[in-house]
């Protein structure tokens, strides 16, 4: 038997979110304008790759996508009864899944836009040199330490914090309906294993929006600086949660409770901030000794209603619009406690566009000062 050593690996984990918001050329509005994909060398770490695709699945992630169900089309088929040609080989009766697959599927075609997030980790093979793959034992270790590997990195969250990061640059729209998270190890060039995600989601209106360019730059700085953030964690968690949630009274819950941690988190930031800003502009001023605008006492603050401290913020964020927001914020506040009295019985009471504005908003802002 030949031995089949390891020359290359790697471990390819994939996220993909799907709509029908999309961008167009500014001359027609029937032709969709993909965005250049954004590269990331060493993120989250040493040894790993980010990758961010705008408006097509990149055609790596398809095939392998295809691959891996038609491989699962085989196994179905041989399983229950159903007809397999064993006449052919095993390379014509993939090809031939694949086919039929093509045939009965969609899902890459189905919406107008998608958008990609892909971190690859490049393996050192050196330690495998001598595996023979072709052996089970070996073939087992050889993927058990695969697993491990990709347990030991929080890919979810990094994903989360990915998409949170553009939606600086993107309408939440392109992050509300998450098509698939999956992942895939590729042996000597060759798919050998992969888990088992789920496709979801149902078509929705077409929405075209005028092409804009995407500050990489930015995006990058952001990004790299949001993955060590851990404050930042648990409002991206709220986030992410939300735009993905199908059940409304849910999706509002989840808004909410984002909204609270990204008021009392931003307040600790500029209330600190705007004390400095003032004592500097002040005769006297000691830096040694910095009075807040606040009392700071622990308790004293937590006594601080959440209107007050989203007062401050809008103030101090978006004075322009501060009736808006304030408006915006205490519609929201309304429905929350409304809805823990049970006085809210009905889905369109919900506020999703003053939530969604407020969120977008100043979600934004706190990105710029992590």
């Amino acid at each position: 038997m030949e031995n089949k050593s390891c020359e290359s690996a790697k471990i390819v984990v994939f996220r993909i979110y799907a709509t029908n918001t999309y961008y167009h050329d500014p001359e027609s509005s029937n032709e969709i304008i993909p965005i250049e994909p954004l590269c990331i060398n060493a993120f989250p770490e040493d040894g790993y790759k980010l990758k961010c695709y705008f408006g097509k699945v990149p055609e790596d992630i398809i095939s392998a996508k295809e691959t891996v169900d038609g491989i699962d089309l085989i196994r179905f088929k041989a399983t229950f009864g159903n007809s397999v040609d064993m006449s052919k080989s095993s390379e014509e009766l993939l090809r031939d899944s694949i086919a039929e697959i093509r045939l009965h599927t969609d899902r890459f075609t189905k919406f107008k836009w998608y958008t990609t997030i892909v971190i690859e980790e490049k393996i050192d093979v050196h330690e495998y040199e001598n595996f023979n793959l072709d052996t089970t034992a070996q073939y087992q270790k050889f993927l058990n330490h695969f697993k491990k590997g990709l347990k030991e990195l929080p890919y979810t969250e990094i994903f989360d914090k990915v998409a949170f990061c553009l939606l600086k640059e993107f309408d939440n729209s392109f992050f509300s309906k998450q098509l698939v998270e999956n992942y895939f190890f590729v042996v000597n060039e060759t798919i050998f294993f992969r888990n088992p995600g789920i496709f979801s989601g149902i078509g929705d209106l077409s929405v075209g929006k005028k092409y804009e360019s995407v500050d990489h730059e930015q995006l990058i700085s952001v990004m790299r600086s949001a993955l060590q953030n851990e404050l930042l964690s648990k409002i991206v968690h709220w986030r992410m949660a939300m735009l993905n949630e199908k059940d409304k009274w849910k999706k509002f819950l989840f808004g909410f409770f984002c909204m609270e941690i990204l008021t009392n988190e931003t307040f600790k930031i500029f209330e600190k901030s705007q004390s400095e800003t003032y004592l500097k502009e002040s005769e006297g001023y000691d830096e040694s000794k910095v009075t807040p605008l606040f009392d700071s006492n622990f308790e004293d603050t937590n006594r601080m209603t959440l209107a007050i401290k989203f007062c401050f913020i809008a103030g101090t964020l978006n004075p322009e619009h501060y009736s808006d927001d304030v408006n915006d914020f205490i519609k929201c506040k309304k429905t929350r406690d409304d809805m823990s009295h049970g006085n809210i019985l009905k889905v369109n009471e919900l506020p999703f566009n003053e939530l969604n504005r407020i969120l977008d908003f100043y979600t934004t802002e706190i990105l710029k000062h992590i």
